[in-house]
C-alpha cells in the first residue's frame, strides 16, 4: 500500500511540472506590466495555475479582454 502511494504522489508531481519550452506555433505576446514575475515567465501556464489554485476564473482579478488593466 505504501508503494502505491509513493508511485502515486511521484507520478503527480512529474505530471505538475511546466512543460521544457513550446513546439512550433507562433511566437506569444510579450506580457505587460508584469511586477512579480520574471519576464521571461510563462504567464498562460502561472495563470492556470492560481487559477487552479484559487479556485477561480481569470476575471475575478482581471477586467475581461484587458488582463494588463488595473481598474
Amino acid at each position: 500500500m505504501r508503494f502505491v502511494i509513493l508511485v502515486l504522489l511521484l507520478s503527480v508531481s512529474v505530471v505538475a511540472q511546466q512543460p521544457a519550452g513550446r513546439a512550433g506555433g507562433a511566437p506569444a505576446a510579450t506580457p505587460r506590466k508584469l511586477k512579480v514575475l520574471a519576464p521571461d515567465t510563462d504567464v498562460p501556464f502561472a495563470m492556470q495555475m492560481f487559477n487552479q489554485a484559487l479556485g477561480v476564473q481569470c476575471v475575478y482579478c482581471h477586467v475581461e479582454g484587458d488582463f494588463a488593466s488595473d481598474t
